[in-house]
């Protein structure tokens, strides 16, 4: 017995595997840092349509991704040239994009920005959102398909129990400068919070029988979930370009209802410190009263929305067949270290 553990000193300092490990082969496993991160919006707080990414990819890819980057941590702590980001759900092709890394464009979508950006060899566009987006960065027709988000139909179990008939959910600034539950109360219909946990949010979408909203991502989801919805506006920082951008995929036209009218001015801006100062100057407008009666009237005279049966079957196909592509690539290591 000293005679053996002389020898694995010896093999020890010589820096040489003990024998159990030199016998052994297991099977090689990628490096995390060599997976693509899933790239998705942050600053505040969290959103629906943007926290679908944390949701929704690693159950329809699952062991295909190293993580998440968020706009903030992007921001602050930097990327670099050998990450490669994964960016899906949300209108991420702006200023927000780093501009170090590689990109895998799945299903975003241009907007918030002065410029579209440019794609150059570190970009590979599966699909973006619609085609305003690919006239936007001069792709090809064939890559606008839709928003991603439908796809959370793929992983979503039974519907629950059908709750009440409408229900109304607001872009998740407009969440910060009115008391919506209690317009909501007022008007008779249950309030969806855009910061609240996801299978939250989808459950109560589910739920309902139409949707009334200011949130893309929820009038995304309803649609898949074959929910009728209503869009309305009710301050001037909805993008209508991105709402135009994923009706058209759809062969929808976006025809918001205005819940009530605001100054112009300071519409669709991004966030930052002048956003939040104007923000606050939207609350100063604010009449819970006025909303509430507006909602009300949307419940007797609107005439919900819903994209073909057809139409979106074909998008989602579409879709899925994107996502093999990039399983594929993934697994043939096509996204590791170069």
């Amino acid at each position: 017995r000293r005679r053996d553990r002389c020898r694995r000193n010896r093999r020890r300092q010589r820096g040489g595997p003990p024998p159990s490990a030199a016998r052994a082969s297991p099977a090689p496993q990628p490096a995390t840092s060599a997976l693509p991160k899933i790239f998705y919006f942050r600053i505040d707080q969290p959103n629906f349509g943007d926290e679908l990414n944390r949701y929704l990819w690693e159950k329809l890819a699952p062991g295909a991704f190293g993580g998440y980057v968020s706009t903030t941590q992007a921001a602050t702590q930097g990327v670099s040239e050998d990450d490669t980001l994964f960016i899906g759900i949300g209108t991420l092709l702006n200023d927000w994009l780093p501009a170090a890394p590689r990109k895998l464009v799945f299903g975003a979508g241009f907007g918030y920005g002065r410029e579209p950006p440019t794609p150059d060899e570190r970009w590979h566009v599966y699909c973006v959102r619609g085609p305003l987006t690919a006239k936007a960065l001069k792709l090809p027709p064939e890559t606008a398909v839709t928003d991603p988000a439908v796809l959370v139909t793929e992983v979503v179990g039974e519907p629950p129990s059908q709750g009440p008939d409408w229900a109304f959910m607001p872009h998740h600034f407009s969440a910060m400068v009115a008391p919506w539950r209690k317009i909501c109360e007022a008007a008779g219909m249950i309030y969806v919070d855009p910061a609240g946990p996801v299978d939250e949010i989808i459950a109560a979408i589910r739920g309902c029988k139409t949707l009334v909203a200011e949130a893309m991502h929820g009038v995304i989801v309803a649609d898949a979930f074959r929910i009728p919805w209503v869009p309305v506006r009710c301050y001037p920082h909805i993008l209508s370009f991105k709402w135009n951008d994923w009706c058209r995929s759809l062969g929808l036209d976006y025809a918001p209802l205005s819940i009530r009218h605001l100054p112009e001015s300071q519409s669709e801006q991004r966030p930052g410190e002048a956003f939040r100062a104007y923000l606050k100057r939207m609350a100063k407008f604010s009449d819970a009263a006025l909303a509430a009666t507006r909602l009300r009237a949307v419940r007797r005279s609107a005439k919900p929305v819903l994209s073909s049966d057809r139409a979106l079957r074909s998008a989602v196909a579409r879709l899925k067949d994107r996502l093999d592509a990039f399983k594929n690539d993934q697994a043939s290591g096509r996204w590791g270290d170069d």
